[in-house]
């Protein structure tokens, strides 16, 4: 290993704006590595112990946080997932219909698309459902790219051919009608090597083949705004954010740089002679012996990494076409890409926001599975989102021919309703039947022509009263527990329904016959007492 042209121990205590993740082909441990691009130091290793034995094919980071990385196994139908973070040993691994030869995910990590043979898989990994699958291509497809905003993908496949598709009709629950490209280009004869794609939201696409051709396709125009030939094969490329410079690599190890703003208007079809070391026009970079693989470019457009398929990457400096870092792997680079600097791998506590489900579907499904994810950045009215998810919801209830959430509330709701209105009613008829003793003499009732005197029986009287206050108290607790709603749990069977409340009903009327014979015994009771003291 060397590096070259800085003093590292200036950087050493800083942190870095962008990592560099490396990865070959080898079945060997720690052959996906997470390096510093200054400093060319191991920050993360992968040890490789879950593939158990099998050579470490694409390896894709999920979303922009760095939480999940998706690794492919060399010609075998299986694709793994893993956490990132030292102390987290989440693992799952899933088998899939075919192996993996292109994969990219969105930004948020929870979309997923897989080329594998002719055909494109989109998964959703909130749930693991398989939202589309389609032929994209008449041979097998070589690679995938994903717009900056997620709205666009783009597949190039051996036959020459790139389409370019929209995000949302690949994921949309429509399943009746075939998601066809909104653009096609077939601008080489042969097998398509490397695709890139631009930044913004009207990115240019970068495609190089072994027809000896790089091509750079114009969305908006839908047509070739520049080609440059070469005199050999193209195995890889590149293109820096502002859209100024393009690399381009062939199978011998040379790389050429095209300096898109010194060509002059004329010049859209150029000759590139990448293998002439001593080209004056277009810069070629020697650093490589055999077929580069894999180019990449940071975010600002200073750096540049090389791999080749012997296992060798180089980090260069663009503006002196210094080569800053060589290292070698044991086997052919299979990724090389420029990442954020995720704090997941510097092993400081983090709490993980979101899981991807890797029990992945082989069929396609209509969405029977909902899932709605909770943002921490719109948490001042609460009250409101909820609301909004509630219709979304009834929406989507009332689209797919079912029944509302409202609805299905007020008719699990109606049995308790019934039960209510009926007890209430049974309280009034019971409150109708009871007679109240006053305390005035003219509230005591008439027991022929005779009422109650004053005086010497009022103790009696007094003792009757409390019997009568107790027996009503008595009452109102029974009322008070026959109006308690029956709670009828929604999973029982209709039968088991109709059983309950009949029993309840009976008891209600049990109750209410007790109280009326209570009421009357009192009566009778006060009245024969009226009539004993009298005479």
């Amino acid at each position: 290993m060397a590096y070259l042209g800085v003093d590292t121990s200036r950087i050493a205590g800083t942190q870095p704006l962008e990592m560099l993740l490396v990865s070959s082909g080898s079945p060997d441990p720690h052959s996906t590595i997470i390096i510093d691009p200054r400093t060319g130091v191991s920050s993360w290793s992968y040890k490789g112990s879950e593939l158990q034995g099998a050579s470490t094919g694409l390896v894709q980071p999920l979303g922009e946080e760095g939480e999940h990385i998706v690794v492919t196994t060399k010609e075998r139908p299986l694709v793994h997932v893993l956490a990132v973070h030292p102390k987290d040993r989440f693992h799952q691994k899933c088998v899939l219909p075919g192996p993996v030869s292109a994969i990219a995910s969105d930004h948020s990590g929870h979309l997923l698309f897989v080329a594998i043979k002719r055909q494109l898989y989109s998964w959703l990994l909130s749930t693991g459902e398989l939202l589309s699958v389609i032929d994209a291509h008449y041979q097998s497809i070589t690679k995938v790219v994903i717009s900056d905003d997620d709205s666009m993908l783009f597949t190039a496949s051996k036959d020459g051919s790139i389409h370019g598709y929209l995000v949302t009709e690949l994921i949309s629950a429509d399943r009746e009608h075939t998601v066809a490209p909104f653009c096609k280009w077939a601008s080489h004869t042969l097998s398509i090597s490397d695709l890139k794609i631009t930044h913004g939201s009207n990115p240019r696409i970068l495609s190089t083949g072994t027809d000896h051709i790089a091509c750079l396709h114009s969305i908006s125009m839908d047509s070739v705004i520049f080609k440059a030939s070469a005199d050999r094969p193209l195995t890889a490329c590149a293109i820096d954010s502002a859209e100024t410079r393009i690399f381009i690599s062939t199978e011998v190890g040379n790389i050429a740089q095209i300096n898109l703003f010194q060509l002059g208007p004329g010049e859209r079809d150029i000759l590139v002679q990448a293998g002439d070391e001593n080209n004056t026009k277009f810069r070629i970079l020697n650093g490589h012996s055999d077929e580069i693989v894999r180019l990449a470019i940071n975010t600002d457009g200073t750096l540049l990494a090389s791999g080749d398929a012997s296992g060798k990457y180089c980090i260069w400096e663009i503006n002196s076409h210094q080569c800053l870092k060589v290292s070698t792997m044991r086997s052919t680079i299979s990724t090389l890409q420029f990442i954020p600097y995720w704090k997941t791998i510097t092993g400081v506590e983090h709490v993980t926001k979101f899981r991807p489900v890797w029990n992945l579907r082989r069929e396609p499904t209509k969405c029977e599975t909902l899932a709605i994810e909770v943002s921490d950045e719109f948490n001042s009215d609460q009250k409101h989102w909820n609301g909004v998810v509630e219709e979304t919801i009834d929406q989507m209830l009332l689209e797919s021919g079912s029944k509302s959430s409202a609805q299905l509330q007020w008719e699990a709701e109606a049995p308790q309703r019934k039960i209510a209105k009926e007890s209430a009613k049974s309280l009034n008829d019971v409150s109708k039947e009871v007679i109240t003793l006053g305390d005035d003499e003219d509230d005591a009732p008439e027991v022929g022509n005779k009422r109650r005197k004053s005086g010497k029986n009022n103790k009696k009287n007094k003792k009757n009263q409390k019997k009568a206050a107790a027996e009503n108290a008595l009452r109102k607790e029974v009322a008070v527990e026959e109006s308690d709603p029956v709670v009828i749990d929604d999973s029982e069977e209709p039968d088991q329904k109709i059983v309950e409340l009949q029993k309840s009903m009976k008891q209600l009327q049990a109750e209410n016959n007790k109280l009326k014979e209570i009421n009357r015994q009192m009566y009778e009771f006060v009245a024969k007492e009226i009539v004993d003291t009298d005479k």
